[in-house]
């Protein structure tokens, strides 16, 4: 069956849950618009409210500029061209939000039509996610028809089922199982579980866990990642701890510790040292070392020697930048003493890297440390290659002095 006739046949089934849940919070805003409707052309919608309600909050304030637009009874085509002519970016939004609030169910799909054909200022990719939003708070299974008929708007359905998701998780949920018909996972639900992750976290975790291993996802672990940090690192943590799935939990620990290293690379390196597998921790190491490294690289390198054998080659790699940013030869030292470590090629590679352009002889040394014969080889061609472009005297030079493989030296000997 086709997407748009499913959705059409969807609706009777969905739409009554969908309204009850949305109309009730604008039912008050919806009869003081109509009552002023009825007073003058039905064809047309207030700009914002009404003048009568700008009178009742009294003078405007030092923080609403003059030149802001009058909020007067405009028609819908009219207001939008008036809208998209603001330079300024936060008094367009707040003015295109205060449009949304006016409009009718029946009025979203000739605004989004028009604002597309509309030439304008901003960023339009956020004021039309604005847009399909408050078309999802009136009526989700329309903005989903609109979208499905105007391919160049996909990329705004997961807002719509987001949106609606918050208001009505059943709702949503179910148009995402049906909506789906192929094979794979579902590319409907991580936006429903991003909706659902804020407040039911239970819900948003059985439909995590029902999903393949895909990059959607991966989607839905990152929406409940950051609302189980909202609540609280220790809600997290404990979160994690609870999860059978060794493989799922590795995922869960990834995620979370990447996005908890954003704001305190600290905590984040703490967690995954207490973690008592070294799979798991390797999974997260390299994130939080790297952001660790940025603030403190002595902290970063107490961290790599924390972390279980296994893990450590990730987090030394990450931590290799920012470590030899200043200190070449002290970074040399550090990782001849990781010599041994399980994935030790990674911690080598990672160092010659940080230094091919700053002391590219010393960085090419180092290539004889990595113990995989292919993947030094392609080391040798790439990081010499590159120093070729910008010295082929000095690489032949190199390469004459020095035991390497013999196509390295029938490439740059002549």
């Amino acid at each position: 069956m086709k997407k748009s006739t499913l959705i059409s046949s969807h609706f009777l089934i969905f739409a009554l849950g969908a309204s009850i849940a949305i109309i009730s919070t604008r039912q008050a805003k919806k009869q003081e618009a109509d009552a002023l409707l009825a007073a003058t052309d039905p064809a047309s919608v207030a700009f914002s409210h009404s003048q009568a309600q700008d009178s009742k909050a009294g003078p405007r304030t030092s923080r609403e500029p003059s030149d802001r637009p009058a909020r007067t009874r405009l028609a819908p085509k009219e207001a939008l061209v008036k809208i998209t002519e603001i330079g300024d970016a936060y008094e367009r939004q707040r003015a295109l939000m205060d449009f949304l609030d006016d409009l009718a169910p029946d009025q979203f799909a000739a605004v989004a039509d028009q604002y597309r054909e509309l030439n304008h200022y901003g960023n339009t990719g956020d004021e039309l996610e604005l847009l399909f939003r408050a078309w999802a708070k009136t009526d989700p299974l329309t903005a989903l028809s609109y979208i499905e008929e105007n391919p160049d708007m996909r990329r705004n359905r997961g807002e719509v089922l987001e949106t609606w998701a918050g208001a009505d998780p059943k709702a949503a949920e179910n148009w995402a199982i049906q909506a789906h018909d192929g094979e794979g996972a579902n590319p409907y639900m991580a936006a429903v579980i991003k909706g659902i992750a804020a407040t039911d976290i239970e819900t948003a975790s059985r439909l995590t866990q029902e999903m393949p291993l895909s990059r959607e996802r991966g989607r839905a672990i990152d929406a409940m990642a950051k609302a189980l940090l909202m609540k609280g690192e220790d809600v997290a943590f404990a979160f994690t701890d609870s999860i059978a799935d060794e493989q799922l939990k590795g995922s869960f620990v990834m995620i979370i510790s990447q996005n908890l290293s954003r704001q305190d690379p600290q905590a984040a390196a703490d967690w995954v040292a207490s973690l008592e597998k070294g799979d798991l921790q390797s999974r997260a190491s390299g994130e939080v070392a790297r952001r660790l490294a940025r603030l403190d690289v002595d902290k970063a390198a107490s961290f790599v020697t924390s972390l279980e054998p296994e893990a450590q080659a990730a987090a030394a790699a990450a931590t290799i930048p920012a470590m030899s940013q200043n200190d070449i030869a002290g970074t040399a030292k550090w990782v001849s003493s990781l010599a041994g470590t399980p994935g030790y090629d990674r911690v080598v590679e990672s160092f010659v890297w940080s230094c091919d352009e700053r002391a590219p002889e010393q960085s090419a040394a180092w290539i004889r440390g990595v113990s995989n014969p292919q993947q030094q080889l392609k080391l040798y061609h790439r990081m010499l290659g590159g120093w070729a472009k910008k010295d082929p005297a000095a690489v032949r030079q190199w390469v004459a002095s020095n035991q390497v493989p013999e196509s390295v030296v029938r490439r740059f000997s002549n």
